[in-house]
């Protein structure tokens, strides 16, 4: 059976969901991570026998990367992305945060997937307390090894906006908290 309760588990997957061409060898990721390499390097042969990674020689290194021939990677990545991936560590770093009314993950023009490759844009809709935010933020781009590009602003501000990179940013909007449900007046 597989578990999600181990920190340094639910670190690495959530690294390898935010990164998913991603290959890194141990000594690496363990610095990326901030963990112990020979802890996560029991944890990736773990996850290796469990057939969600997969291993491979280079030199004297050895790379682990996402097991792309295992039949259910797709289901489990979708089930990690709602729980411990982009979505729900930043739903989990905004749970808490006074005054935030809800937050949307913004693609652009040329990236209809807002989860994908690159910096993640944030709106954050309300009037948060910034300092709290901020540190929560923080704590999420760590986690997921990604810069998060931040505007916080009510809604009524939004709506209004003439601010042309504002707008450029608004594209394939995805609702991360409190839940996904579309809002009306925003494109």
């Amino acid at each position: 059976m597989f578990s999600l309760r181990s920190e340094l588990r639910r670190s690495v997957l959530t690294h390898f969901a935010a990164h998913r061409g991603h290959r890194a060898y141990v000594r690496r990721l363990a610095v990326t991570l901030e963990v112990d390499p020979t802890n996560l390097s029991r944890e990736l042969a773990a996850l290796e026998r469990d057939g969600i990674f997969q291993a491979e020689r280079d030199g004297r290194q050895l790379y682990y990367s996402l097991n792309r021939s295992n039949p259910h990677l797709k289901n489990f990545l979708a089930m990690l992305e709602e729980t411990i991936g982009v979505e729900g560590t930043l739903r989990h770093a905004l749970e808490g945060v006074p005054g935030v009314e809800s937050a949307l993950l913004c693609g652009d023009k040329s990236r209809p997937d807002p989860t994908s490759a690159g910096d993640l844009n944030l709106a954050v809709l309300g009037k948060p307390n910034r300092k709290l935010l901020a540190e929560r933020i923080h704590r999420a781009e760590l986690a997921l090894g990604r810069k998060i590009k931040l505007v916080s602003s009510t809604t009524e501000e939004l709506r209004g906006s003439q601010d042309p990179s504002l707008n450029n940013t608004m594209y394939h909007i995805r609702k991360v908290f409190p839940e996904e449900k579309p809002i009306s007046g925003v494109k």
